[in-house]
């Protein structure tokens, strides 16, 4: 198994006449000698250029699962750490104010419709706008409450899945230098938040049905089912190791 590899690029003059007659893979006749520093072949015009290489295998006391302890050990990983923190923190900063100003704006809306007595509030149907005019649209129950609720619940698993299986990476639980072991954790992430799914999908199929629990088992196995199933299916007739 490669554990790393070196690549020195050097200039060689050539003899043209003992490598024409060979092929690919074919031994260069005479030896080499690669200097990095000197520059032995100059590039004329009209004149073949000549590529070679040569591959030496080396006994190297490197692990397999700590080939990539190079890269992961470089100086500068902190200004790396810092940037996404800084980022991830303005970009919470911007969505809290912009979360807190659609709530107030909602909040006032709703406190002013409540008030409103019938009388006032037929004669300012005309004039009515804000959230008012679009509760018809928003808060009907979906045609398909069922698909909706498990998709949803769905959606929470994946993306309960892809945030933990990042965090655990980032914290050096589960490292992409040992093989199986990042897709292997994401599987067990995956199943565990199963529970998740269900409760999701559960919830809001008795939010849709104003607090009706009929069909809530229906809903739960059948978002565990909705997402893998295809992927069984797929992969049934596929050798996996």
């Amino acid at each position: 198994m490669v554990v790393g590899f070196e690549v020195v690029p050097c200039n060689f003059m050539h003899n043209a006449q003992s490598v024409k007659n060979t092929k690919m893979y074919d031994k260069y006749p005479s030896l080499i000698k690669c200097d990095p520093t000197v520059v032995s072949m100059p590039i004329k015009e009209n004149e073949p250029i000549i590529f070679t290489y040569e591959v030496t295998f080396e006994e190297s006391d490197i692990r397999w699962p700590s080939r990539w302890d190079v890269y992961l050990k470089m100086e500068g990983s902190k200004v790396h750490w810092f940037s996404i923190m800084n980022s991830l923190m303005v970009i919470n900063f911007l969505a809290g104010i912009v979360l807190v100003i659609f709530l107030r704006t909602v909040r006032r809306d709703l406190t002013r419709y409540e008030e409103l007595d019938k009388e006032a509030q037929a004669q300012m149907n005309e004039e009515l706008s804000g959230w008012k005019l679009v509760v018809g649209d928003v808060f009907p129950a979906p045609t398909n409450a069922s698909l909706l609720c498990i998709m949803v619940g769905d959606g929470v698993q994946i993306l309960g899945m892809v945030v933990v299986t990042i965090l655990f990476a980032a914290l050096g639980f589960m490292s992409s230098a040992s093989r199986g072991t990042l897709i292997t954790g994401m599987l067990m992430i995956y199943m565990i938040l199963g529970i998740a799914a269900s409760y999701v999908a559960v919830r809001l199929w008795r939010t849709i049905g104003c607090g009706d629990h009929k069909g809530w088992s229906s809903v739960a196995w059948r978002a565990a089912c909705f997402f893998p199933a295809p992927h069984v299916e797929y992969f049934g007739d596929c050798p996996v190791r």
